[in-house]
């Protein structure tokens, strides 16, 4: 079974995405928690933060879990207001364009 997952983000301060850290970023592992076989080719749109995952000979009804590292270092330069905001991002993984219920993740941020 083969599928592409894709991990978007938002945030509530129009602030830019959250890049990927360099090198092993994206991690698909499976049910026993070991990086699985199917994790295929990756790709990552700077201007919107998608990262799509490409998974190629899954288990039917398998379950899988993704682990992303991003890279906070990318937020450097990004124009802020006084007093200093704490912005919250989103990102919410789906599957075939339907959102994963326990694919969503709140992470907030404040400068420091």
């Amino acid at each position: 079974m083969n599928f592409a997952l894709e991990i978007a983000q938002s945030n509530t301060g129009g602030w830019v995405p959250f890049a990927p850290m360099r090198g092993v970023a994206v991690t698909l592992y499976n049910a026993n928690c070991s990086r699985s076989s199917a994790q295929g080719s990756l790709s990552y749109n700077p201007a919107t933060g998608t990262l799509t995952l490409n998974v190629i000979g899954a288990i039917p009804d398998g379950t899988y879990y993704v682990a992303v590292k991003y890279n906070p270092a990318s937020l450097i330069g990004t124009p802020i207001t006084a007093p200093n905001p704490t912005v919250t991002y989103s990102f919410v993984t789906s599957a075939g364009g339907v959102a994963l219920p326990t694919g969503v993740v709140k992470l907030k941020v404040a400068p420091k």
